[in-house]
C-alpha cells in the first residue's frame, strides 16, 4: 500500500485554488519600509466578532463606546498587543505585568556606572527562590550573583520604617508575606543588613550626585534595551529618575465604522472555589460581556526625528509592520471571540523627516454592502481607499510637487 501511495502524483490545483492559497500568506515587507530616516502614516482596520476587544472597567467590562453607540479600542490596548507580539520575537519589554518598572530602571542607573548598595547572600538565601523573589520585586532593588543590590533616591527609603514596610508589608506589620517567608527575613537580619547597607551608599558623596549626573546616560540605556520605551515611550520618573522619553511610533484609539451591539449574559459554572461555597448548591451564576460584531479602524504615525533620539532601527520597523499583521493570531482568548487584521495601509514620505503629504486625506472606508442594515461579519464589508472622497484602491505611489526631476513620493503600501 506505500508502495501506491508514493507512487500516486499529487492533484495540481486550478489557478483560482493557487490564487486563495496565496493569498494566505501575509505580503513581504518591502525595504522602503525599513527606513527609519522616512516618516510613515497607517492606517489600519480589525475586527472582533462574538467578543469584547476591549472591557471598560467602569461599566462592568462592557466593550468600550462612545456617546454615539460607535465601538472603541483604546491606543493602550493596542500597544499591549504590539508589545506580546514583539516579546513572541525576543525584544526586550519594558512595561510587563508582575515585574516592578523601577527595578529595570535601578539596573539601567548600575550599568551606567553608579555603585549600588551591596548585601551579600548565602549559598542558602539564593537557593531560596520564593526569598529571591520576593527581595527582586521591591522597589529598587534587584538580586543576582550571589548579591542583592540596591539604589535609593533619598534618605527616606534608607529609615526602619520604610524598610520593614518593603519587606514585610505595609507598615512593616508582615500583612504582605506569609508567616514562614516572614521568619526567614527575620532570621536573616535582613532588615538590619539592608538598612547597614544603605547607610554606607548614602554616606558616599558620589552615589547621592551620581544618579541625578547619569540620569541621561540610564535613559539611553533604557531605550536601547526595550522596544516598547523606543517606540512608545516611557515615564522614567517612578523611583530613580531617568526623566521620560518620548516614543517615536504614536497610536490613537481605534473606533468602529458603525454603531456596534453590546450584550451582557449570564452564565453558570459548576466548578467551585472554597468548600463553604460549594455547599450553597451545583452552580454558580457571572456575567460575560460581547459585542456581536465590529470593524474598527485606528491610525498611528512614525516621527523619524523622535526615532533618532531613540535609536529605533529598521529591525525594530520590521517587527511592527509584522506585529501589525499579526498580533491578533498570538492574543487569543474566549473572551475576545475572533479577532483579525483586515487592512494595514502604510503611507510613505520617501526620504522626508517631517513629511510632505496631507496624509490625512488620504482614507480606508468601509461601507456596507448593498441590503445590509446591521453588520455581522466581515463579508458584509466593502473597503476602499480613498483620497478626497476618490477610490485610489491599487495605486503604489503618488508623485507630488517638486520639478519634473525631482518630485516628492508618497507611497503607498498594504500589508494585509
Amino acid at each position: 500500500m506505500s508502495d501506491a501511495i508514493a507512487s500516486t502524483a499529487p492533484s495540481k490545483n486550478s489557478p483560482e485554488v493557487e490564487k486563495l492559497i496565496a493569498s494566505l500568506s501575509y505580503p513581504a515587507i518591502p525595504e522602503h519600509l525599513l527606513d527609519p530616516g522616512s516618516r510613515h502614516d497607517v492606517i489600519f482596520v480589525f475586527d472582533c466578532e462574538r467578543g469584547n476587544p476591549n472591557g471598560d472597567p467602569d461599566y462592568n467590562n462592557m466593550p468600550r463606546t462612545t456617546l454615539d453607540g460607535r465601538g472603541l479600542v483604546t491606543d493602550v490596548c493596542i500597544k499591549s498587543k504590539i508589545r506580546h507580539w514583539a516579546a513572541s520575537e525576543g525584544k526586550g519589554i519594558f512595561i510587563q505585568p508582575r515585574v516592578p518598572l523601577n527595578n529595570f530602571i535601578v539596573k539601567a542607573f548600575i550599568e551606567a556606572g553608579i555603585e549600588p548598595a551591596i548585601v551579600q547572600l548565602t549559598d542558602d538565601e539564593m537557593a531560596d527562590d520564593e526569598l529571591v523573589s520576593h527581595l527582586s520585586s521591591l522597589n529598587g532593588y534587584t538580586v543576582g550573583d550571589g548579591k542583592l543590590a540596591i539604589l535609593i533616591s533619598g534618605k527616606t527609603e534608607a529609615g526602619k520604617t520604610y524598610i520593614d514596610g518593603l519587606l514585610f508589608g505595609k507598615g512593616g506589620n508582615g500583612e504582605g508575606v506569609g508567616d514562614e517567608l516572614r521568619r526567614r527575613l527575620e532570621e536573616g537580619r535582613f532588615a538590619s543588613r539592608i538598612a547597614d547597607a544603605l547607610k554606607l551608599f548614602l554616606g558616599n558623596k558620589k552615589n547621592t550626585s551620581g544618579v541625578a549626573a547619569k540620569a541621561e546616560e540610564a535613559r539611553a540605556i533604557l531605550a536601547k534595551t526595550y522596544f516598547d520605551v523606543r517606540m512608545f515611550g516611557a515615564v522614567l520618573s517612578t523611583g530613580l529618575n531617568a526623566g521620560q522619553v518620548r516614543g517615536a511610533f504614536q497610536f490613537g484609539p481605534a473606533a468602529s465604522f458603525h454603531r456596534v451591539d453590546a450584550v451582557e449574559m449570564a452564565i453558570t459554572r459548576q466548578a467551585k472555589t472554597t468548600a463553604s461555597r460549594a455547599e450553597k448548591g451545583p452552580t454558580e451564576f457571572g456575567r460575560k460581556t460581547m459585542l456581536t460584531y465590529g470593524l474598527y479602524k485606528g491610525r498611528a504615525s512614525y516621527s523619524p526625528f523622535l526615532g533618532q533620539q531613540q535609536g529605533v532601527t529598521g529591525e525594530d520597523l520590521a517587527v511592527m509592520w509584522r506585529a501589525l499583521q499579526r498580533m491578533f493570531s498570538i492574543d487569543q482568548t474566549a473572551a475576545r471571540g475572533i479577532m483579525a487584521m483586515r487592512a494595514v495601509l502604510v503611507m510613505t514620505h520617501v526620504g522626508s523627516k517631517a513629511g510632505f503629504a496631507r496624509t490625512d486625506q488620504i482614507d480606508i472606508r468601509g461601507e456596507l454592502k448593498p441590503g445590509v442594515d446591521s453588520p455581522s461579519n466581515f463579508d458584509d464589508y466593502i473597503l476602499s481607499t480613498v483620497l478626497g472622497g476618490q477610490a485610489i484602491d491599487g495605486i503604489g505611489e503618488l508623485r507630488m510637487g517638486g520639478d519634473g526631476a525631482n518630485p516628492s513620493i508618497l507611497k503607498l503600501t498594504r500589508l494585509i
